[in-house]
């Protein structure tokens, strides 16, 4: 611990040897009426080119720089904590957000404003906020290309994206994560923990013919290491992931149509990484369910 957390408990009276048994709190989380519109500023640019010597060929990319302020989250109560006692004399507006064993009925601790009598925090304010800021970057594109074969219409095309960057910041006073080519989380430090690969992109074979319309589809992500990597940890990378999917439409006519397919074609396993939130793997970017069919019939009216 630094000397100003030191000096900022004995000012408290507490001893020099105080210990907790656990590092539970008391947190009053919820609603805030003071709430304010998330506010962004965005700059895109696209092109699109159609060569005349290629028939049926074009390609098309879009540059994106997005900055998202006042972003909805949830403080941290460790966060918080942790930067009002690093403050020289709880200076920091943290401190504000610890309203201290009062607000959640509770006798104090002689000499604390923050603690409840046997030495816990309490009453820390944790509630919605405006406190997180977005920025991300890179770009979109999309390769399509048609020719006739046979008595039907082959196609093939490539979308996908390249993510230069992405950054979070949580709240004030925490550390910018910069999660491109990483897996953390990206809400709030409660939120879910996704992968953010610098590239992804599908690869689409088609073929039409009659009233059939046959697409095999090939998914690709970039492998991603853990933001908070740990060379202890039995698996703190994801290689790269390549997931297969098929599908079939019948069209009996313009307003029917009737469609058969399967995701995951060769039942690919989710990846094994260490202890995120007792699952081991990231449910939030990879497929958790394993192949699986799925048949429909929609209709037009």
């Amino acid at each position: 611990q630094s000397q100003t957390v030191k000096d900022n408990c004995a000012s408290e009276g507490l001893p020099g040897d105080f210990s907790l048994d656990n590092n539970q709190s008391s947190t009053l989380v919820g609603g805030n009426p003071d709430l304010k519109p998330e506010t962004s500023e965005s700059f895109t640019l696209g092109v699109v080119y159609q060569p005349e010597f290629i028939e049926n060929f074009s390609v098309a990319v879009d540059y994106y720089d997005i900055e998202i302020e006042d972003g909805l989250g949830a403080p941290s109560t460790s966060a918080i904590i942790s930067e009002c006692y690093n403050s020289e004399n709880f200076s920091a507006s943290s401190c504000d957000l610890i309203l201290g064993p009062e607000a959640v009925g509770r006798p104090g601790y002689s000499g604390s404003e923050f603690r409840d009598s046997q030495g816990y925090m309490a009453g820390i304010l944790a509630g919605t906020a405006n406190i997180s800021t977005f920025t991300t970057s890179g770009f979109d594109f999309d390769v399509k290309w048609a020719a006739d074969l046979g008595d039907g219409m082959f196609n093939l095309r490539v979308d996908g994206t390249v993510l230069d960057e992405y950054k979070y910041l949580a709240q004030e006073g925490a550390e910018t994560l910069e999660l491109a080519g990483k897996f953390g989380a990206d809400t709030n430090f409660g939120g879910r923990v996704a992968a953010f690969p610098e590239l992804r992109t599908n690869l689409t074979m088609g073929y039409q013919i009659g009233d059939f319309d046959w697409s095999w589809i090939t998914r690709y992500q970039d492998g991603v290491t853990d933001i908070n990597y740990d060379v202890d940890d039995l698996s703190s990378e994801v290689g790269s992931y390549v997931y297969h999917d098929v599908q079939m439409n019948y069209f009996f006519s313009e307003t029917t149509t009737f469609t058969l397919g399967a995701r995951n074609v060769f039942d690919k396993q989710p990846p094994y990484v260490t202890n995120n939130n007792d699952m081991n793997t990231l449910n939030s970017s990879y497929d958790t369910a394993g192949q699986y069919w799925y048949g429909r019939i929609s209709m037009k009216f």
